[in-house]
Protein backbone atom coordinates (compact mmCIF):
# COMPACT_ATOMS: atom_id res chain seq x y z
CA UNK A 1 0.00 0.00 0.00
CA UNK A 2 1.42 3.30 -1.23
CA UNK A 3 0.87 5.16 2.68
CA UNK A 4 -2.98 5.36 1.91
CA UNK A 5 -5.06 3.20 4.30
CA UNK A 6 -7.71 1.53 2.38
CA UNK A 7 -11.24 2.00 2.70
CA UNK A 8 -12.81 -0.68 1.15
CA UNK A 9 -11.55 -3.83 -0.08
CA UNK A 10 -12.21 -2.68 -3.92
CA UNK A 11 -9.30 0.02 -2.97
CA UNK A 12 -7.42 -2.17 -0.81
CA UNK A 13 -7.26 -4.51 -4.45
CA UNK A 14 -6.52 -1.26 -6.80
CA UNK A 15 -2.92 -0.51 -5.12
CA UNK A 16 -1.57 -4.16 -6.99
CA UNK A 17 -0.50 -5.48 -9.44
CA UNK A 18 -3.19 -6.90 -11.62
CA UNK A 19 -2.11 -10.49 -11.27
CA UNK A 20 -2.02 -9.76 -7.73
CA UNK A 21 -5.41 -8.25 -7.98
CA UNK A 22 -6.89 -10.84 -9.92
CA UNK A 23 -5.37 -13.45 -6.91
CA UNK A 24 -7.04 -11.22 -4.33
CA UNK A 25 -10.77 -10.95 -6.47
CA UNK A 26 -10.82 -14.55 -6.51
CA UNK A 27 -10.02 -14.91 -3.16
CA UNK A 28 -12.98 -12.56 -2.36
CA UNK A 29 -15.43 -13.96 -4.93
CA UNK A 30 -14.77 -17.78 -2.88
CA UNK A 31 -15.21 -15.72 0.30
CA UNK A 32 -18.50 -14.42 -0.96
CA UNK A 33 -19.77 -17.55 -2.71
CA UNK A 34 -19.01 -19.60 0.37
CA UNK A 35 -20.44 -16.99 3.29
CA UNK A 36 -22.91 -14.78 1.09
CA UNK A 37 -24.65 -13.63 4.11
CA UNK A 38 -21.01 -12.30 5.57
CA UNK A 39 -19.78 -8.20 5.41
CA UNK A 40 -17.54 -6.51 3.93
CA UNK A 41 -14.65 -4.36 5.73
CA UNK A 42 -11.72 -3.06 6.72
CA UNK A 43 -9.75 -4.53 9.68
CA UNK A 44 -5.77 -3.65 10.53
CA UNK A 45 -6.02 -2.08 7.17
CA UNK A 46 -6.75 -5.42 5.01
CA UNK A 47 -9.52 -7.61 3.60
CA UNK A 48 -11.60 -8.91 6.07
CA UNK A 49 -15.11 -10.73 6.35
CA UNK A 50 -17.62 -10.29 8.91
CA UNK A 51 -20.19 -13.00 10.15
CA UNK A 52 -22.55 -12.45 12.71
CA UNK A 53 -20.34 -9.41 14.72
CA UNK A 54 -17.10 -11.85 14.45
CA UNK A 55 -14.43 -11.51 12.18
CA UNK A 56 -15.00 -14.34 9.85
CA UNK A 57 -11.70 -14.19 7.12
CA UNK A 58 -8.97 -11.95 6.35
CA UNK A 59 -6.92 -11.95 3.34
CA UNK A 60 -3.86 -9.97 2.17
CA UNK A 61 -1.46 -9.68 -0.06
CA UNK A 62 2.23 -8.57 0.34
CA UNK A 63 4.23 -7.65 -3.00
CA UNK A 64 2.61 -9.97 -5.74
CA UNK A 65 1.95 -13.04 -3.33
CA UNK A 66 -1.51 -13.45 -1.76
CA UNK A 67 -1.69 -14.25 1.87
CA UNK A 68 -4.39 -16.09 3.45
CA UNK A 69 -5.21 -15.33 7.31
CA UNK A 70 -8.22 -17.44 8.40
CA UNK A 71 -9.40 -16.60 11.84
CA UNK A 72 -12.34 -17.83 13.86
CA UNK A 73 -14.56 -19.63 10.79
CA UNK A 74 -17.77 -21.49 11.48
CA UNK A 75 -17.25 -25.05 10.72
CA UNK A 76 -19.76 -25.02 8.08
CA UNK A 77 -17.77 -22.54 6.37
CA UNK A 78 -14.41 -23.43 7.15
CA UNK A 79 -14.33 -26.61 4.90
CA UNK A 80 -15.57 -24.74 1.91
CA UNK A 81 -13.33 -22.18 1.78
CA UNK A 82 -10.70 -24.18 2.25
CA UNK A 83 -11.37 -26.64 -0.46
CA UNK A 84 -12.23 -23.96 -3.12
CA UNK A 85 -8.86 -22.22 -2.11
CA UNK A 86 -6.67 -25.26 -2.12
CA UNK A 87 -6.27 -24.75 -6.21
CA UNK A 88 -5.51 -20.84 -5.93
CA UNK A 89 -3.35 -21.99 -3.84
CA UNK A 90 -1.44 -24.41 -5.40
CA UNK A 91 -0.55 -21.82 -8.36
CA UNK A 92 0.39 -18.95 -6.17
CA UNK A 93 2.69 -20.62 -4.13
CA UNK A 94 4.64 -22.76 -6.66
CA UNK A 95 8.38 -23.17 -5.78
CA UNK A 96 10.97 -24.14 -8.18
Amino acid sequence: MAGKKPNTIDEYIADFPIATQKALESIRSTIRMTAPEAQETISYAIPTFKLNGHYLVYFAAISTISVYILYRLEVKHLRKIFLLIKPLARELFSFP
